[in-house]
């Protein structure tokens, strides 16, 4: 009886820790016929060496679908993201061979998965429509922090004041998910939602301006589970910045998010929201 051999890609960052890490992998899977390493999808598992950067990158370039899972190794200095993480080198391969073995031997359930949802967007130009995905977030600024001006919708309903119609105004905005709230967001005064499985994106402005003639919005942050983002024709270009990286999009018209679409991702050593927060963030 023929089995489909399961399918495996090893990514990572390029410090010496990462590579030895990646290295050793790479050899203790040669043993098991059952595993084979590819570079190009479809994907079972996805091995990612390195600090939250190195997941994040991964995740932005990977082709994948809802039945992948990825394997968060942390070989940096925080890791909030990344799943399996220790200073001893020794510890860490031992945690690495328990998970193998459950892959090897098709105990995906034991892995303690666990869903990370992230930001479908869609980006509208006069020209064209393009899709993007973000795990973490997604912020909007104005060239140089100068003000742009837009309107905000939250489930299709305008964010825009009654009295009198005022745009927002502000340096720029910040998208977050439940996961991504403890990054940027969270340094803009948002709120941190410790609930991983909440579909609800955290809205919050970057540098709001309330004065008499641009007091147009009342409440900062909010939570939502769609926004949208219309621009004025003739606002100052702004900038895009998905996970940490900037992208060019020109003749912005209207940004589209929604949160619904989850990765799967290990948490083989089962730490709540609390458990991160008081080991990554608190000192």
């Amino acid at each position: 009886m023929k089995t489909d051999k399961i399918r495996i890609k090893i990514d990572g960052n390029n410090y010496e820790k990462s590579d030895r890490i990646k290295r050793y992998i790479l050899k203790y899977l040669e043993k098991f016929e059952i595993v084979s390493i590819v570079e190009n999808p479809p994907f079972d598992y996805i091995f990612i060496i390195g600090g939250d950067g190195t997941f994040l990158n991964s995740f932005s370039k990977d082709e994948f679908d809802k039945n992948t899972v990825f394997v968060g190794i942390n070989s940096g200095s925080l890791g909030y993201i990344q799943d399996v993480s220790n200073d001893d080198l020794d510890t860490l391969l031992k945690k690495i061979e328990k998970i193998v073995y459950y892959i090897t031997n098709f105990k995906r359930k034991s892995l303690n998965l666990q869903k990370a949802y992230y930001l479908d967007v869609v980006f509208t130009t006069n020209e064209k429509i393009i899709h993007k995905k973000a795990l973490n977030e997604v912020i909007i600024v104005g060239d140089g922090l100068k003000k742009i001006s837009f309107d905000l919708f939250s489930n299709g309903t305008t964010l825009k004041s009654k009295k009198n119609g005022h745009k927002v105004n502000s340096s720029g905005i910040c998208f977050a998910t439940p996961l991504g709230s403890t990054g940027f967001s969270k340094s803009n005064n948002g709120p941190i939602i410790l609930e991983p499985n909440i579909t609800l994106i955290v809205q919050t402005l970057i540098n709001p301006i309330f004065n008499a003639k641009y007091g147009s919005f009342l409440s900062n942050p909010t939570i939502s589970k769609k926004y949208k983002v219309v621009f004025d024709e003739c606002t100052n270009v702004p900038s895009i910045v998905l996970d940490g990286n900037n992208i060019e999009i020109f003749n912005l018209k209207k940004v589209e998010l929604s949160i619904e679409s989850y990765i799967l991702k290990t948490n083989c050593e089962e730490k709540s929201m609390e458990d991160l927060l008081r080991e990554k963030l608190i000192p």
